[in-house]
């Protein structure tokens, strides 16, 4: 039976393992519960039922007892991150530079490339990026990173100062592409795969990004090299049998792949721009 409880007064949601879980060999790592971290982009309750498949995969393979944990927003995740709170974390591409910079989480692998698609109303009058200077712009969550990149490429097309977009923030990348099919904005950034809900809403892209790395898996190095050993390679090779396809199914996302730390670099830049995380000592 799995069991919820709620911790602090943000009520964060951890979930716990099933009672036939804790029954593991005590040896020392296998004594402790591993923390594996959701970035929040949906509700703590959602986020539990999603990544429970992706849960139960990971201790199948490693044979840990492993319990998810969020946080309320974006912002705090990542401090929670740099305070080396989690065992495992699943983050945002640009919060990698910063939650990496003292040396104590490992990069295991990362998703696929992501870009930031620009859409509009199969009706609108809209054609290209130069036509959204001043108009409603809808986004998910400001710190999300196709929000983030999005924004980058308006402002690399000039749409700053007077020239800059109303953006309207919403608290999920579906409700930014809701909100251009009621006709409430102008048009929506959002990501690759929410282009054939885009489509079933009449809905069409006018612009999109440059590709860069896509979802990173950390992991602490308090944890056994041997553990993240297995882990790493749970993730890379989660689409090379039927259970971990089942899994990739289940919690609708495409894969992982090997992933260096220089892939992450030149994101950089945009994550102190979005983030204004200035005081953080990155590397050079």
């Amino acid at each position: 039976m799995v069991l919820k409880r709620l911790l602090q007064i943000w009520g964060v949601l951890v979930l716990s393992v099933s009672t036939s879980a804790i029954a593991v060999p005590s040896q020392k790592i296998e004594s402790k519960e591993i923390v594996f971290s959701i970035l929040p982009f949906l509700s703590p309750v959602a986020l539990v039922k999603r990544f429970t498949p992706l849960r139960e995969y990971l201790e199948h393979n490693t044979g840990q007892v492993i319990v998810l944990e969020s946080a309320p927003n974006f912002p705090e995740y990542l401090k929670r991150t740099i305070n080396h709170e989690y065992d495992i974390v699943y983050t945002a591409p640009h919060f990698v530079p910063l939650s990496m910079e003292d040396g104590h989480y490992q990069l295991l692998a990362a998703s696929h490339n992501l870009s930031a698609h620009i859409i509009v109303s199969e009706s609108s009058r809209l054609k290209g990026l130069a036509n959204l200077a001043g108009k409603r712009i809808a986004h998910g969550p400001k710190e999300a990173f196709l929000v983030v990149i999005g924004k980058h490429l308006l402002k690399e097309q000039g749409l700053v100062e007077e020239n800059t977009p109303r953006y309207v923030a919403y608290k999920s990348h579906n409700a930014a592409l809701r909100a251009v099919a009621g006709g409430d904005v102008d048009a929506a950034i959002v990501g690759k795969f929410h282009l054939k809900l885009a489509t079933e809403n009449k809905l069409r892209q006018i612009a999109v990004s440059a590709e860069f790395p896509g979802i990173a898996i950390l992991a602490s190095r308090d944890l056994p090299q041997s553990l993240r050993d297995k882990l790493a390679k749970s993730f890379v090779d989660i689409k090379d049998t039927e259970e971990g396809r089942q899994t990739l199914k289940k919690i609708r996302f495409p894969g992982f792949q090997s992933a260096k730390t220089q892939d992450f670099d030149a994101l950089i830049p945009i994550a102190l721009e979005a983030l204004d995380q200035t005081t953080f000592k990155l590397r050079n």
